[in-house]
Order: structure tokens, then sequence, then C-alpha cells
């Protein structure tokens, strides 16, 4: 998938009103879509980094983006959107037999309203 601010628009519009998470394709790079993010919205608020959450994460700091990742997120960045958080993320899964984090993983966009 090619990544510009007219797929950005396309992906934001898909967020609608309130709470919602669309997986984002496998062959995009999250990257790409953070850089993209960036240029529109400035730099991102780091909300879990390596598996680790920010402390300071709470309903005013974009919890809600959290939701989607269940307790697997490997990654989530999340920009102030209006009165809404909009963020980018990964979740890992597990290897067979290893216990561990892959390398792949989901890509969700979500957005929160709040």
């Amino acid at each position: 998938m090619e990544l510009t601010q007219a797929t950005v628009n396309d992906l934001l519009v898909q967020l609608g009103p309130g709470d919602s998470y669309p997986y984002l394709p496998s062959d995009l790079d999250p990257q790409e879509l953070t850089d993209l993010l960036d240029g529109r919205y400035g730099a991102p608020r780091t909300l879990v980094l390596d598996g680790f959450t920010d402390p300071m994460v709470d309903e005013s700091r974009g919890a809600a983006l959290l939701v989607p990742f269940g307790d697997r997120a490997v990654t989530i960045r999340a920009w102030a959107y209006g009165d809404q958080w909009v963020g980018a993320g990964r979740r890992g899964g597990r290897a067979a037999g290893a216990g561990g984090r892959s390398q792949g993983g989901v890509r969700t966009l979500g957005g929160h309203s709040g």
C-alpha cells in the first residue's frame, strides 16, 4: 500500500465518530505512516514502546487507544486530533512454542473521542 497524505485522509475518515479501530494492511510500512502523521500533527506521544506502557497514560492521555491491542502492544504512538486521539501501533503475535513476540504483528490505526 502506497501511503500519501490522501491515503491518511481516507484512513482518518474510516475512524468516524466515537471509538473505532481499523486494521491496516500488513504491507503498510508503520514508520511511513508515523512520518506522515508527524508531518500533519507534529511529534507523537509514545504510549507503548517495546511492550512497555508509559505509566502516565490515562483516559485524558490516550488510554482508549490501548484497547484493540490488549496486553500485546509492542509500539503505540498517538497524536492529538481536535478533541480526539489518533494512534498507530503494532501488536505482537506469539511465536509458536517460543512465548516471545514476533517481528511482524497486527497494525491498527485507532481514534478515540474524549
